[in-house]
């Protein structure tokens, strides 16, 4: 585990080896004094404990796992991830890869590319409107990027389809503090070009060395994972 002591700013990363598959997570948990910029209602911070990231807290603190930050396959988590602050600027540096690697490369390799970065962020909220608004910021955030990088394309026809079924599996409304048997879902690499294999973890699993799946689904293009044959 990396020491953060020296940071100047009262916030916390932990870096735990806990992974569906020998990957890192990255395990955010934030503190700190709370900004009017922060809150929504002081009504959400006392039922939610809600009080969000300002951008430079988020960037400062992504900074210090810069590496990992921009690497496409490295698993984060946000246990609290309130509107998607931190999450979108994860994805944001992971697409920026992307774009410096395959945007000039051909367009199932490019969005598949766009996939993976998206399937290895994960977030957990208890408020179903936190949930809904973080999905709605990163799918926009995805075709953004797209037609930034590749303007003179149209996307796939099931590229919005696989990029919304990601989202729905890792996104998801719960209480990391107590609901154990919350799911997620590792997307790896298939062993046929631009596919995956989806395995199923409980959360309580990801705690253990060697975590036990209890579901694998049928390997699959990227263009077909939210359930088409």
């Amino acid at each position: 585990m990396k020491d953060f002591s020296s940071a100047k700013f009262h916030s916390l990363i932990l870096i735990l080896n806990l992974s569906f598959s020998s990957s890192f997570i990255i395990y955010l948990i934030k503190t700190g004094e709370m900004k009017l910029s922060q809150i929504k209602s002081k009504l959400r911070v006392k039922e939610l404990a809600e009080v969000y990231t300002n951008e430079r807290e988020v960037n400062s603190m992504l900074d210090l796992v810069k590496e990992y930050s921009y690497d496409i396959e490295k698993r984060f988590l946000e246990p609290a991830c309130g509107n998607g602050n931190f999450l979108i600027k994860i994805l944001e540096r992971k697409l920026k890869t992307v774009k410096e690697l395959y945007s000039h490369k051909s367009l199932k390799e490019y969005e598949f590319n766009v996939c993976l970065a998206l399937s290895s962020m994960y977030g957990v909220d208890i408020c179903p409107e936190n949930v809904h608004e973080t999905k709605e910021r990163l799918f926009h955030r995805v075709f953004d990027e797209f037609y930034l990088s590749r303007n003179t394309d149209f996307p796939n026809p099931k590229f919005a389809k696989s990029v919304y079924y990601i989202l729905h599996n890792n996104i998801i409304c719960g209480n990391t503090l107590k609901d154990l048997d919350m799911r997620f879902t590792e997307f790896k690499k298939g062993k046929k070009k631009f596919s995956f294999l989806q395995k199923r973890f409980f959360f309580k699993e990801l705690f253990n060395e060697q975590p036990k799946q209890y579901y694998t689904l049928k390997e699959k293009d990227y263009l077909n994972i939210g359930g088409e044959k």
